[in-house]
């Protein structure tokens, strides 16, 4: 199923979006370092994360639903002489024939599920954790953007130049604050050598949980020895936090 999200001009400039993001590359290669296993990262995208902590040796296969992003993702890992297996498929509705002792839901790409699919996600993930098996997800709340409340003219997201080419990200947005949902519209136009050569418009939602709130949502699916971390000085992105929690064996 393709994800038109991440496409064409997102997959191309993902990673110099996010270029300065590397505190939660560090903090999971830490993590992961010291608690072994077998992982699977689900919204994978370009191996943002995936292929850095492959290079650090943990074993790590990644999904994604954008065949796009997960074009990048390979052509990274042969320029990076890596392997890892990369699946094509929503997380909504996993289905692999492979285990994990481990699931990662990194940089806030649970929020972009709502809470029907949310429940359908967690369900998926049970089934594809060994015995014990962990879950991590990555989440934020947006309080600057609810502050502001919406935004019904285009503003610069973001502007990325690479040689000659350059890509503008350009952001409208509102919220409902009984759903917890951010709707967000974005304008990507792509230049070459000075010239606009595409322009892109889609669309992306993501729903924010406050931490009783995913608490209670991963207790419903079967899931125990829930934790937050937050507040780590290795993991400093702002209204930021990590939820871990292990599979409930019946």
């Amino acid at each position: 199923m393709k994800n038109t999200s991440y496409s064409s001009l997102v997959a191309k400039f993902y990673d110099s979006f996010l270029e300065d993001n590397i505190d939660d590359i560090e903090y999971l290669k830490q993590y992961y370092k010291d608690k072994g296993g077998s992982i699977l990262e689900l919204a994978c995208g370009t191996g943002r994360i995936l292929i850095p902590l492959l290079k650090s040796g943990i074993k790590i296969d990644g999904l994604d639903n954008s065949e796009d992003m997960l074009v990048v993702a390979s052509k990274k890992l042969k320029m990076n002489s890596l392997q890892c297996n990369l699946y094509n498929q929503d997380m909504v509705n996993i289905n692999i024939d492979s285990t994990y002792d481990n699931v990662l839901i990194a940089c806030g790409s649970f929020m972009i599920l709502n809470n029907e699919n949310a429940l359908k996600c967690l369900s998926s993930i049970k089934k594809i954790l060994n015995e014990q098996g962990e879950i991590l997800i990555d989440l934020f709340i947006p309080w600057d953007d609810i502050k502001q409340d919406k935004s019904t003219s285009f503003s610069i997201a973001r502007d990325v130049v690479i040689g000659k080419e350059r890509c503008i990200v350009y952001e409208s947005f509102e919220h409902s604050i009984k759903e917890q949902t951010k709707y967000g519209t974005y304008k990507y136009e792509y230049y070459n050598d000075q010239e606009l050569v595409k322009t892109e418009i889609n669309s992306l939602n993501i729903r924010w949980y406050y931490e009783k709130e995913i608490e209670e949502l991963l207790s419903s699916a079967g899931f125990n020895e829930i934790k937050i971390l937050q507040n780590s000085p290795d993991y400093s992105k702002n209204e930021c936090f990590i939820i871990t929690a292990k599979k409930k064996n019946i």
